[in-house]
């Protein structure tokens, strides 16, 4: 658990909002300090197909709703697949 902005933040929780959103394959969570105040980045890998700013804010409100915080919610840029020859 971390307290971010008075918030006491548990990784399942976090989880859970996302998990919800059949659009994204896989996250990270990191929490950084700025000015000692915790801050939460979520980096997200959106599903090819899929409008990666619609599912990112989507993402973020999600997560405000169910944990009362603003998260910074980040697209990861996915890796190219290696072309077989």
């Amino acid at each position: 658990m971390v307290t971010i902005r008075g918030v006491n933040v548990y990784p399942t929780a976090i989880e859970n909002v996302i998990r919800q959103f059949g659009s994204v394959d896989e996250f990270q969570v990191t929490v950084t300090t700025v000015h000692e105040m915790h801050q939460l980045e979520i980096e997200i890998e959106v599903l090819s197909g899929n409008d990666s700013e619609h599912v990112r804010t989507h993402v973020e409100q999600a997560i405000y709703h169910a944990l009362s915080l603003r998260p910074t919610v980040k697209v990861a840029k996915q890796a190219r697949s290696p072309i077989l020859r």
